[in-house]
């Protein structure tokens, strides 16, 4: 069981890392896509699991909408109205979710928890859609290349520290706990996760932050050292990855507190020995939004 997870991460890992790294960018919006529709209904299938209604397909269209109108914001900004761009395409989606939403509920004679449908169906957009939509952020944000070619380095340089990050963390976390854990962190939520597995993955995720960073800086013609395209030092590198690792590791524990109050073990049965997609991006939902403003920050 744990081979097959490990091979089911490194492969699943391996293979959006080289649609990041070697699709033309047209392509990469509708991978994330791809990614985001499977992941919103999942979620939506653990609350009809539960018992709890949504309005799936609604969600999981504008989730899917979300990615869209961003890349093309990026990418073709032409083809977008004017209102739709300068991130008001995230709010004009919102504010037609919930309308949308309303209005779906009026004819529903039988559903007594009209208020869960809403709160829940808009919340599966934004836990899953908003928050991976800054992974096209940061693929995009700092160089925008045409159509037709790569993503710049630094966008593959950003996504590929907070892949390797994040899932060294979980790595290094699962490893330490199993063979050191005695103190568990949260055992209502998730009984499996201990404070000594935390620490093991701290220092396992900033020490293959710091390699990461030591492999991938240059110094610019102006001789300060960049990592991408932003000045950075080794002392925030180090944070950096800290704060990513511990981000992390929230992400993870805010899936396993849905899958707790659904009764589910996993999101889904996609990846052998995983379960589903939702339960290997865990981590990374709370992960890309978190690196995306630091980075602002920095640049």
């Amino acid at each position: 069981m744990l081979n097959q997870r490990l091979i089911s991460g490194a492969m699943f890992g391996a293979a959006f890392l080289l649609a990041v790294f070697f699709l033309p960018a047209f392509c990469v919006g509708p991978v994330i896509m791809a990614l985001v529709g499977v992941t919103i209904w999942e979620f939506y299938g653990l609350l009809a699991a539960a018992g709890v209604p949504s309005f799936r397909v609604i969600g999981t269209v504008t989730g899917m909408t979300w990615i869209g109108l961003t890349t093309l914001g990026y990418l073709a900004p032409g083809w977008l109205p004017s209102f739709l761009l300068a991130g008001e395409a995230e709010m004009f989606l919102l504010a037609l979710l919930v309308i949308v939403i309303c209005v779906r509920i009026f004819p529903q004679k039988n559903n007594v928890q009209p208020l869960m449908t809403l709160a829940c169906t808009v919340f599966g957009v934004l836990y899953v859609a908003f928050f991976l939509n800054y992974i096209l952020k940061l693929l995009l944000a700092w160089e925008t290349p045409l159509w037709s070619a790569r993503i710049g380095q630094t966008g593959r340089t950003y996504v590929l520290f907070l892949v390797v990050v994040v899932k060294v963390t979980d790595i290094g976390a699962f490893f330490v706990g199993r063979s050191l854990g005695r103190h568990k962190m949260f055992p209502r939520i998730s009984p499996g996760k201990s404070w000594e597995g935390l620490a093991g993955g701290l220092i396992c995720e900033t020490t293959i932050g710091l390699v990461l960073y030591g492999l991938f800086r240059q110094p610019g013609a102006d001789g300060i050292i960049r990592f991408g395209s932003i000045s950075m030092t080794w002392l925030q590198a180090g944070v950096l990855s800290l704060l990513l690792s511990g981000v992390g590791v929230l992400g993870d524990l805010v899936e396993s507190l849905l899958k707790r109050a659904t009764s589910a073990k996993d999101s889904g049965t996609l990846i052998p020995g995983m379960g589903g997609i939702l339960d290997v991006l865990d981590s990374l939902l709370l992960g890309a939004p978190c690196l995306y403003y630091c980075l602002r920050v920095l640049s």
